[in-house]
């Protein structure tokens, strides 16, 4: 029975294309269809089903976040660091918590936080190399580590944007200290908890 009401729901999910619901959000009124217009609730019960769907959840997302780019202003990427699986976890943890939200009504919560974070301009894309890893990462996102780092006192070196043998020791330190893997590699969840830590 269980397996049944979970397939028609993915069932249902799949149809969700050719219909849409109004949202409102702040004296706005405005149409969402696809997979936006899932209550919470439902879009945590595929997620745990890890469905062939879950990958249509994750391009929503990622849409959704890429149209955010070209109508926000003094926006280049919203989502400057945070990769799109990183973003559905936060989604995750915000549906658990509000089961009843339309999904779309939880990204967009989440494009709220991440407003303060967002890249404004066009900023290059830097490599960010540790042995045979390999991060890409906008030049104004190392300049804003270089600069956290400095708060906290584990880099005096320029705040060039560029990932050197510096950025990088100090980013191994700050890892060390919140008990990380003490590569110097600039990760989502070294970025995570530098950015968010007090």
């Amino acid at each position: 029975m269980k397996k049944r009401a979970l397939l028609l729901l993915l069932v249902v999910t799949l149809m969700v294309p050719l219909t849409a619901h109004s949202i409102s959000a702040k004296d706005e009124l405005f149409s969402v269809k696809g997979v936006g217009i899932l209550k919470c609730e439902d879009y945590l019960k595929i997620r745990k089903s890890k469905s062939v769907v879950n990958f249509k959840i994750i391009g929503w997302i990622g849409g959704f976040i890429t149209a955010t780019n070209r109508y926000m202003p003094d926006t280049y990427d919203i989502s400057s660091w945070y990769k799109v699986d990183s973003l559905a976890k936060i989604l995750d943890n915000h549906c658990t918590q509000r089961p009843e939200s339309p999904v779309v009504s939880a990204v967009m919560a989440i494009v709220q936080l991440l407003h303060s974070q967002r890249v404004q301009a066009f900023s290059p894309g830097r490599e960010a190399k540790v042995g045979d890893k390999t991060i890409r990462i906008y030049e104004e996102i190392i300049k804003r580590v270089q600069k956290k780092l400095v708060e906290k006192g584990f880099y005096k070196g320029k705040i060039d944007g560029a990932f050197g043998p510096g950025t990088q020791k100090a980013i191994a330190a700050f890892q060390t200290k919140i008990r990380f893997v003490a590569d110097g590699l600039p990760t989502q969840m070294t970025l995570f908890r530098l950015f968010e830590e007090k």
